[in-house]
């Protein structure tokens, strides 16, 4: 079974409402994406409780690839594929490099601090034939007796976990969950479109919410990347081995 890399997401959590969607704002952007060549463009940003404000998000001009989301809490930056079999994405350490360089120079002109961190890596299978779907099935989900006879189309099986590391020498709660889900869809993509029937696997390391101090630079951001990385290179490894059991 062969899984290719679906999205991956970097999370910068910091207070970013003072970043209003101007002219100066867009063209510093503009300036600082330029060697990706992200292109402007604006959302309405909902949140309950609070008026609706206009945000900035920077997209690479072809399908998307890149994006860059200026949310009121957080800055995420985002990597897509433009084929779905075909590891369109690189590797998860090429990645979190170019993303926290990203970050980097747009923190040198907007300086903050965040509170939290998170490392978002979602994987596609390849083709996988209906006997084998129903196979993962009765091994990762333990079915009931009802959907032993009746084989559902969509399901998952979710874990979370809490585990400390080191970062800049400061212990941190890092939560780390995984979700493994069999799912049907249309993947678009400027070239084709394909219906999908495949199994997703998403790993979401992230620093814990119950500690608000704005504690993490540049530097904890990288540190955070690399042990996230590490934890979802192994967790994957021992997916990849159950399933092949």
């Amino acid at each position: 079974m062969e899984f290719f890399p679906n999205k991956f997401q970097f999370c910068f959590f910091a207070d970013y409402s003072d970043l209003k969607a101007s002219s100066e704002v867009i063209k510093t952007l503009i300036d600082v994406f330029s060697d990706h060549e992200l292109l402007p463009s604006t959302y309405q940003e909902l949140a309950a409780g609070k008026p609706v404000s206009t945000r900035i998000q920077m997209a690479s001009a072809a399908g998307g690839q890149w994006v860059v989301q200026f949310e009121s809490n957080r800055i995420n930056i985002e990597k897509n594929p433009t084929d779905i079999d075909l590891d369109t994405l690189g590797g998860i350490d090429t990645f979190t490099t170019e993303a926290i360089a990203m970050l980097g120079r747009v923190i040198e002109h907007y300086p903050k601090n965040a509170t939290r961190l998170s490392l978002v890596v979602t994987n596609l299978s390849s083709e996988i034939a209906e006997g084998e779907l129903e196979r993962v099935y009765a091994k990762a989900a333990k079915p009931l007796r009802f959907y032993e006879g009746n084989e559902p189309f969509e399901w998952g099986v979710r874990a979370v976990a809490r585990i400390e590391r080191t970062i800049s020498r400061v212990p941190e709660e890092l939560n780390v969950v995984t979700a493994l889900n069999r799912i049907q869809g249309t993947f678009h993509s400027p070239e084709k479109q394909i219906d999908l029937d495949r199994l997703r696997v998403m790993s979401d390391i992230n620093t814990n919410a119950g500690n608000t101090d704005s504690r993490f630079t540049v530097l904890e951001a990288r540190e955070f990347a690399s042990a996230a990385v590490d934890i979802q290179r192994g967790i994957h490894e021992q997916l990849l081995e159950m399933l092949g059991e």
